[in-house]
C-alpha cells in the first residue's frame, strides 16, 4: 500500500496521499463511489428535505435562545437596534425574513432547512474529489440521517445558519488559496482575501466563537511553506475588514468593542450570575476543560450518533473521553501529510472544541454546543482509519472503516426514527408542556391581549412571553442585581448617618407598628453573609437613636459589627425597583417554572419571585394581584400591577 500522486480529475493539489492498493476492498468501494458521488449527494439532499419535514416542529422551544433571536430580529427590523448578544448576524438575517413574510414561526424554521441544505452542498464541492470518496460519502450520507442536525433544520437557533457559514468558508478558502490551480493578479489575490475575511468576519458576528475561524486559516497557513505568503494576506485583509466594520458599526449605532466583550466577561465569572464570586483561575479553567470533555465527548458525542442512549444521569466516561482524543490527534497528525482538506477540517473543529472546553461553564453541559463540528470531527475519526500511521495495522483498519460507518449509519437512523415517532404526536404549539410552562405562556398572551399595548411587562423569559405574545414587548428579570458588600461596610463608616444592622430572622417576632414602620422607610440593604440574611438600616441620628429604644424594648437583637468574608454581597431594594422603573416596567409575571423540568417538585426558578421578594420586605404594597393563570395547587402564572403612586417620590 504505497504511497501514490493522485491525478484524478478534479484535484489541483498534486498532494501525495497513502493509497491501498487498487485489489483491496477499500478501493475498490473508492472506485465505485467516486463515480457515483454526485448521485449520491443529491440523494443526501432528497433524503435532508423529506426527513425534515418528517422531524419539523412547529413549537418553540423553552431554553429562550431561538425566540430570543426572533425577538432581537425583529427589534432591529423595527426600530433599527443592534442585537449584541449572542452575535448580531443571525438575528439581522432573520429580519429580511420577517421584513417580507411578518413574524411567521413556520417560515422563518424554513430558513433554517434551506441553510442545513447549504451548508451540505459546500461541504460536497469541498470534499469533492479532494477526499477519498469513501470518506465524503460517510459524512454526507451521516449528516443526512442525523436526527440532531436535522433538528436544526426546523428551528430558528444559529446553528443552521452558521453551519452554512463555516461550511462556505472552508469551501472558498479551499478553492481560492489552498487548492489554486492559477496564479491570480495582484488585484484578484487581494479581492479573494477580502471576500474570505469578510466570510469569516460573519462567522464571528453568527457566533462569538467563530471567531476561531480566522485563528485555523492562520494556523493551517503557516503548517506549510507554501502558504505563508497568502496567510499574512488574508490576516491582513481580515484586520482591514474587522476595523472597517468596526467604524460602521460605531458611525450607525455608537457602539465600539467586540460583540463578544460582555459574552467573555461573564464567561470567565467563576459563576456567570454572580459577578461578586470573582474571575476563575487557571484551575478552574483546566476543571472546566476536563469536565466538559467527558460531558461532551464521551456522552453528548455519542448520543448524537445514536451509540449511547440517553438518561437524566448522564453517565460520562474519562476513558471514552481520553481514547477519543487521542483517536482525533492521531486523524489530525496522519491528515497534515495525507490530506490537506481534512486537517483543515480536522484543525476547526479540534480548535472550536478545544475554545469551548476551557471556557464554557460545565453546569450548561448542552449537545447543541458541538453540533456545529459534529461532521468535521466524524470526518477526521474516520480518516485516521483511513490514514492509520502504522502499515502492518492499516489493512485491519480498512476492514474496520466500513463496519464503523455502516455501524454508526445503523444506529443514527435508530434514534432518527424514534424522533420522528414523538414529532408526529405534536399536534399544536402548546403540544407537551407541563402546567409551568402552559400556565406561564398562557398568562404571556392574556397580557399581550388584556393590558394596554404602551405597558411594559417583566418576566423571566421574555423572548418566549414576545413570540407567544404577538410581539408584544417583554422586559426580562433575568437575575437580582448585587452589591459590593465591602462598599457599603465603608458607606456605614464614613457616612454622617447612623446604621443600624439586624439578621432578618429576629424581625419573626411580635413588632410595634411604629418598629415597623421605620423599617420599611429606612431598609438601606440586604447583606447576605453565607449563614444568614442581615437587614441594613439607615437614618438620621435622632431617629436612629429612637428606633434602637423601640429594639431594645422589643428585645430584638442587634449585630454590633460584620466580619467581611469574600463571598459576601448585598441587595438594594431601592435599586431592585428603580431598575423597573428606569425601564418602563408596569407589571410583573411571576410562575412556578419547575427547576427539574422533569418533575414537580417544591424548587422553581424563583429569580422572579426573589427580585420581587426583596422589594416587598420593604415596600409590602408594591405589588397588586391583576390576573393568575392556573389554579393554586397546579403551578400557576400571575401577573401583578406594580403600585407606583403607593411608593415613595423616590422610587415613583
Amino acid at each position: 500500500m504505497g504511497a501514490q500522486k493522485i491525478s484524478q480529475r478534479g484535484n489541483r493539489t498534486g498532494q501525495t496521499i497513502s493509497r491501498p492498493s487498487e485489489n483491496t476492498f477499500v478501493e475498490k468501494l473508492n472506485a465505485f463511489l467516486d463515480k457515483r458521488l454526485t448521485f449520491l449527494f443529491f440523494l443526501s439532499l432528497i433524503f435532508i428535505a423529506i426527513l425534515s419535514y418528517a422531524l419539523f416542529d412547529v413549537r418553540i422551544s423553552l431554553s429562550g435562545d431561538d425566540s430570543a433571536y426572533i425577538e432581537r430580529g425583529k427589534r432591529f427590523l423595527e426600530y433599527g437596534n443592534y442585537p449584541g448578544y449572542q452575535g448580531p448576524l443571525y438575528p439581522v438575517f432573520l429580519s429580511f425574513f420577517m421584513a417580507i413574510f411578518g413574524m411567521n414561526i413556520v417560515l422563518l424554521k424554513v430558513v433554517s432547512l434551506f441553510c442545513i441544505l447549504g451548508f451540505q452542498t459546500f461541504t460536497f464541492l469541498t470534499l469533492r474529489h479532494r477526499v477519498p470518496a469513501l470518506l465524503t460519502s460517510a459524512v454526507l450520507l451521516l449528516v443526512a440521517f442525523n436526527a440532531e442536525v436535522l433538528y436544526y433544520a426546523s428551528q430558528t437557533y444559529s446553528e443552521a445558519f452558521y453551519l452554512l457559514l463555516v461550511a462556505w468558508a472552508l469551501w472558498f478558502y479551499i478553492t481560492h488559496f489552498a487548492d489554486r490551480n492559477k496564479d491570480y493578479t495582484r488585484g484578484k489575490q487581494v479581492g479573494m482575501a477580502l471576500i474570505l475575511a469578510a466570510i469569516l468576519l460573519c462567522m464571528g458576528l453568527a457566533r462569538s466563537i467563530g471567531y476561531i475561524g480566522i485563528i485555523v486559516v492562520l494556523l493551517f497557513g503557516l503548517c506549510y511553506r507554501k502558504y505563508w505568503k497568502d496567510t499574512w494576506l488574508i490576516a491582513g485583509a481580515f484586520v482591514f475588514v474587522y476595523l472597517v466594520w468596526s467604524l460602521l458599526k460605531w458611525m450607525l449605532w455608537g457602539k465600539g468593542g467586540a460583540e463578544f466583550s460582555g459574552q467573555l466577561t461573564m464567561l470567565l465569572q467563576k459563576d456567570v450570575y454572580n459577578a461578586s464570586v470573582g474571575q476563575e483561575d487557571l484551575g478552574g479553567f483546566l476543571g472546566r476543560f476536563w469536565g466538559n470533555m467527558k460531558n461532551y465527548i464521551s456522552f453528548h458525542f455519542y448520543e448524537i450518533l445514536g451509540l449511547r442512549k440517553y438518561t437524566r444521569e448522564m453517565p460520562v466516561s474519562a476513558l471514552v473521553s481520553v481514547v477519543t482524543f487521542v483517536w482525533g490527534v492521531v486523524g489530525l497528525v496522519v491528515s497534515w501529510r495525507k490530506n490537506k482538506v481534512i486537517f483543515l477540517m480536522g484543525l476547526y473543529a479540534g480548535g472550536f472544541l478545544v475554545l469551548t472546553f476551557f471556557i464554557m461553564q460545565v453546569f450548561w453541559n448542552q449537545g447543541r454546543l458541538i453540533v456545529p463540528v459534529l461532521p468535521y470531527l466524524l470526518l477526521l475519526l474516520l480518516s485516521a482509519l483511513y490514514y492509520f500511521p502504522d502499515r502492518k495495522w492499516r489493512s485491519a483498519m480498512h476492514v474496520v472503516l466500513p463496519f464503523v460507518i455502516v455501524l454508526v449509519f445503523m444506529t443514527e437512523t435508530g434514534r432518527l426514527s424514534a424522533k420522528v415517532k414523538e414529532v408526529s404526536k405534536v399536534t399544536d404549539k402548546y403540544y407537551g408542556l407541563t402546567p409551568d410552562w402552559m400556565n406561564y405562556i398562557r398568562a404571556s398572551e392574556w397580557a399581550a391581549k388584556e393590558l394596554p399595548e404602551n405597558v411594559v411587562v417583566g418576566c423571566r423569559k421574555p423572548s418566549i412571553s414576545f413570540v407567544y405574545g404577538n410581539g408584544r414587548q417583554f422586559y426580562g428579570v433575568m437575575n437580582v442585581p448585587t452589591g459590593s458588600a465591602e462598599e457599603l461596610l465603608k458607606q456605614c463608616q464614613d457616612s454622617p448617618q447612623e446604621y443600624a444592622i439586624i439578621a432578618v430572622g429576629e424581625l419573626e417576632k411580635q413588632l410595634p407598628v411604629s418598629l415597623v414602620g421605620f423599617l420599611k422607610d429606612n431598609t438601606e440593604a440586604f447583606y447576605f453573609n453565607g449563614q444568614q440574611t442581615l437587614l441594613v438600616i439607615k437614618g438620621e441620628a435622632a431617629p436612629m437613636a429612637d428606633f434602637k429604644h423601640l429594639l431594645e424594648t422589643a428585645q430584638v437583637k442587634r449585630e454590633e459589627s460584620i466580619t467581611l468574608k469574600e463571598k459576601d454581597f448585598v441587595i438594594y431594594p431601592d435599586e431592585l425597583l428603580q431598575k423597573l422603573k428606569e425601564n418602563s416596567v408596569d407589571y410583573i409575571l411571576s410562575a412556578s417554572l419547575r427547576a427539574d423540568p422533569a418533575r414537580k417538585t417544591n424548587r422553581t426558578i424563583n429569580t422572579v419571585e426573589r427580585y420581587m421578594g426583596y422589594i416587598s420586605q420593604k415596600y409590602p404594597e408594591a405589588f397588586v394581584k391583576v390576573a393568575q393563570v392556573g389554579s393554586d395547587d397546579n403551578e400557576p402564572a400571575i401577573i401583578w400591577k406594580i403600585n407606583y403612586p403607593q411608593l415613595p417620590d423616590r422610587v415613583r
